[in-house]
């Protein structure tokens, strides 16, 4: 297979039940998931590169291991426990189990930014450095181009350090070609 690309994702989460204004419901996860196979399909990447909360993450990844291409998973801190605490466990049981196959089945045992526990939002800020960096390194290893694959709404993108704006940011800062999936579509 001719490969175009190291795709690095990075999307919204599923929504918590008391979000105000509905962002990714549990309802837009079949469509969601339809729309990543397909960019999946159209890049054809030799990697795939995220991280693994509730939501756009953890459907990204499934998508990449079922495409058959390389899973790289990296997690903002090493200790797993306070990552689902932080990132998956609200959505409930059955994103806990999707957490641990994806990490399970990942090319390689999934990367650590920091060790320890959460300490701050700037974990995630840092994450999602690390993902785009990842993308960089590996596609220029491999003589191929970078590219970020973007679920958001972008009317609801957040002000928060770390989330799928700061991500969206970076791919602009670093002139990297992104693709944007449109959630508010596909509510």
């Amino acid at each position: 297979m001719n490969h175009c690309g190291v795709v690095a994702f990075a999307g919204h989460m599923i929504d918590q039940t008391n979000r105000s204004a509905s962002r990714f419901p549990p309802a837009a996860e079949p469509a969601v998931r339809a729309r990543i196979r397909t960019a999946l399909q159209k890049l054809r990447p030799s990697a795939a590169i995220s991280s693994a909360a509730c939501g756009g993450d953890i459907i990204f990844a499934e998508e990449a291991l079922r495409y058959g291409t390389a899973l790289y998973v990296i997690l903002p801190f090493a200790n797993r426990a306070d990552f689902i605490r932080h990132s998956v466990a609200y959505a409930g049981v059955h994103w806990i189990e999707r957490f641990h196959h994806v990490c399970d089945h990942a090319t390689v045992t999934p990367y650590i930014v920091k060790p320890g526990s959460y300490r701050h939002d700037q974990d995630f800020e840092d994450n999602q450095r690390a993902l785009i960096f990842f993308a960089l390194g590996m596609a220029a290893a491999h003589n191929l181009r970078p590219v970020g694959l973007i679920l958001c709404d972008v009317l609801q993108l957040g002000t928060q350090i770390g989330g799928t704006r700061s991500f969206l940011e970076m791919c602009r800062d670093l002139d990297i070609a992104y693709e944007m999936i449109d959630i508010a579509a596909l509510r």
